[in-house]
């Protein structure tokens, strides 16, 4: 949970399309007490102690109160990443 009290749950790391490519998957719970037309997180992604990955995904409509799926492709990755994440940590970064 970060400090604009976003919850992230349900987060899954797996195969996407061609077996090279990996996508993260999960849910966003807005308790900020705002809504959002578009809310804008970066993920951090670990492996063997030193960051992996890093993007941003934006889920749209974000009322508060409100749970929404989210998923990202993470373009770029190698192949056996999946097996290698040892965290990963999600960070609100803006929203209008």
């Amino acid at each position: 949970m970060s400090s604009t009290s976003f919850t992230y749950s349900k987060v899954d790391f797996k195969k996407y399309g061609d077996e090279r490519l990996i996508s993260v998957q999960g849910e966003v719970t807005n308790g900020s007490g705002k809504n959002f037309n578009t809310a804008a997180f970066r993920i951090n992604i670990f492996a063997q102690g030193a960051v992996a990955w890093t993007g941003v995904f934006k889920v749209r409509n974000l009322q508060k109160g409100q749970t929404r799926p989210f998923e990202l492709a993470l373009d770029g990755t190698a192949p056996g990443l999946a097996a290698k994440i040892t965290k990963y940590e999600i960070f609100f970064e803006s929203g209008y």
